[in-house]
């Protein structure tokens, strides 16, 4: 029920670790958001109350097939690999044909998915069986070294592409189809933070380091001079520091999160504040130096701004943490994505995860 032209209408859920989060707009105003907790076992009952708050306009926009719906995953669960390949062709002074171009993209895209399965098992932990592609781009082609819009047509005997693979997980695959079928969502568009990050970088013509602190994982993506350079995720994110709290404080899990939440918030006594930056700051240059070491150890030695989203984003000690290896580092706000009327969380970069999945809805529907 995806519109050819810029959807007036989208609906965005954000599937997380801990929380679900939608956001129903038209006409770049937000007609209805929240945040719900979710169960790892009982996913279902969040997504029967979401369900109940939009149907009734959302079965509206259905029937005047109308609207966009965009839906985002957890890195737990969503992955991205890009990849980089060289293939020889046996005939380089002929012209690429039409079939030929297809046939070398298809052995592109077939060495991706194969490349990155197998590394995805040492890296998450995760056994390629249990992933599926769900989507694959070629974001850039070269025939001996020189860039080309398509293949087909040129003479040249190497070329090179560069692309993105999306990959889900099969149980999330098998609780997607369920929710097409049971609360009628049409297709959804999948939208992965790399996606949404680079689409936004690439037209607003910004360079940087995007940083998605989600609850368990964070996501990394590079941009420069509009191109995709760099995607990967670390296993950190906002319940590192939620654990430290639990661990050292002697609460339990949702305790230590509400107490977290509440020094975000600034709403603990300057004595318990203190204490806990003192637990934070640690944890924080952990972080910190875990991305440090992924770009360099991708060949990344630069100097770049750095752009904070997520929930882990909100704590300061964060922030600092990277300051210290000079970089420039601010924080990517929903206002920044999109200038929506009437909601709350413009300010909060807790919700610009769900505001990306919007702009890449836009995008993609033009």
């Amino acid at each position: 029920m995806t519109s050819l032209k810029r959807s007036n209408r989208i609906f965005a859920i954000d599937l997380g670790d801990l929380y679900l989060k939608f956001l129903f707009v038209e006409n770049n105003r937000a007609v209805l958001w929240g945040k719900e907790e979710l169960n790892v076992i009982f996913w279902r009952r969040p997504m029967e109350h979401l369900w109940e708050l939009v149907q009734d306009s959302f079965l509206s926009w259905k029937e005047k097939e109308e609207g966009t719906v965009v839906l985002g995953f957890s890195p737990s669960f969503l992955k991205a690999r890009k990849a980089n390949q060289a293939l020889e062709r046996t005939a380089p002074q002929t012209e690429i044909t039409k079939d030929e171009a297809n046939a070398l993209t298809k052995e592109f895209e077939k060495r991706l998915v194969e490349n990155s399965l197998e590394a995805l098992e040492p890296q998450s932990g995760i056994r390629k069986e249990d992933v599926l592609l769900e989507r694959f781009s070629v974001l850039e082609r070269k025939i001996d070294g020189y860039p080309v819009p398509v293949l087909e047509g040129y003479k040249g005997r190497v070329v090179e592409f560069q692309g993105l693979g999306v990959f889900l997980l099969r149980s999330h695959k098998d609780m997607l189809n369920y929710m097409r079928s049971q609360y009628k969502l049409g297709i959804p568009l999948l939208s992965h933070t790399t996606e949404s990050v680079f689409l936004f970088a690439k037209e607003k013509k910004i360079d940087g380091v995007f940083v998605d602190i989600g609850d368990s994982k964070t996501s990394l993506t590079l941009v420069m001079s509009e191109k995709l350079v760099f995607t990967d995720e670390i296993p950190s994110g906002g319940d590192n520091f939620t654990g430290v709290l639990a661990r050292t404080l002697g609460m339990k899990q949702n305790i230590a999160r509400e107490f977290k939440e509440k020094y975000v918030q600034g709403e603990l006594s300057e004595d318990l504040r203190s204490r806990m930056r003192e637990l934070f700051l640690p944890e924080a240059k952990n972080f910190s130096t875990l991305i440090e070491e992924r770009l360099k150890n991708a060949g990344l030695n630069i100097s770049c701004p750095v752009f904070l989203f997520g929930g882990g984003a909100l704590l300061a000690e964060v922030k600092e943490s990277l300051e210290e290896e000079n970089r420039s580092i601010s924080l990517l706000l929903p206002k920044d994505v999109l200038p929506l009327e009437n909601f709350p969380a413009s300010m909060n970069a807790q919700y610009t995860p769900l505001v990306l999945e919007l702009y890449h809805a836009q995008q993609k529907t033009l």
